[in-house]
């Protein structure tokens, strides 16, 4: 198609961020009002963490083609931005999700997957769209779908994407909740421990809370136990099964790739498909 033949990068430079997009595009016939979301999002981020963002202008680029969940975070952020959009992302969601990312990233030493996603997921809200992250992660207990943590921390990606990420977001909120903010910055930051994953959470929570991770277990199952699921455990159940669908498809179908070029390293060598449709 013409549009897609003849597309070019263009740029937008807002109070916080540097957006990339191509022309003849749903993100470019957007542009004005994601900037003003992405302006919105980002400090909505600084506020709920505490302090500002790093490395701004943050580099954003916006694609013409659905990249797996829609979004990830590397050497700049990348958002699926297309009008038939199977996989239902609020734009919201996504981008206060991945600045949750750029704005943690100075913090993180030796931090496990799980506590980088799952403090994401925490600080936007909510995975795909915004929700009540204690009742959704208690839905994991009544729908018996709960990781032990060690395993969790040990094989993030290899669980179920939906299952560890709420999970990982459940325990953010309930250290979170019960011993604040500030120290929980102290355990992500924890530094020098010279171990990886559930050996290294262990001794961080037992620097941090003066707890094992066994007993912050114990303690994290009684709180969820202490959020009724209700309506959540249907939405989750549901959820899960959307996305292994979709995940079916992709394989089948839509396949897409890991790893893109950067917007700048795209904009100089005039590359544009891998980005469109």
């Amino acid at each position: 198609p013409v549009q897609e033949r003849d597309a070019r990068w263009r740029t937008l430079r807002t109070d916080c961020c540097l957006l990339s997009y191509l022309t003849d595009t749903a993100a470019a016939r957007d542009i004005l009002s994601i900037a003003r979301q992405t302006n919105e999002d980002i400090g909505t981020i600084e506020k709920l963490a505490g302090f500002p963002i790093s490395g701004k202008p943050v580099p954003i680029t916006l694609i013409d083609n659905v990249w797996g969940n829609g979004a990830y975070a590397a050497d700049e952020l990348v958002i699926t931005y297309v009008d038939r959009a199977y996989i239902g992302l609020d734009l919201n969601s996504v981008i206060r999700h991945e600045a949750a990312h750029w704005a943690m990233r100075p913090l993180e030493n030796e931090t496990p997957t799980m506590l980088q996603e799952g403090v994401s997921v925490y600080l936007s809200g909510g995975h795909y769209k915004t929700e009540p992250i204690p009742e959704r992660a208690s839905a994991l207990l009544a729908s018996d779908l709960y990781i032990p943590l060690d395993d969790l921390t040990d094989n993030f990606r290899s669980h179920q994407h939906e299952i560890a990420y709420i999970e990982a977001a459940g325990l953010v909120a309930y250290l979170t909740e019960t011993y604040g903010w500030d120290q929980f910055l102290a355990l992500y930051a924890a530094d020098d421990i010279g171990l990886a994953d559930s050996a290294w959470l262990d001794t961080a929570l037992q620097n941090t809370y003066s707890k094992s991770l066994r007993q912050i277990e114990r303690d994290y199952r009684t709180w969820l136990r202490a959020h009724p699921p209700s309506d959540q455990v249907d939405d989750l159940n549901l959820t899960i099964a959307l996305f292994d669908t979709i995940r079916q498809y992709q394989d089948l179908y839509a396949p897409y790739q890991e790893s893109l070029p950067t917007a700048q390293e795209a904009i100089d060598a005039g590359l544009t498909a891998e980005f469109i449709r």
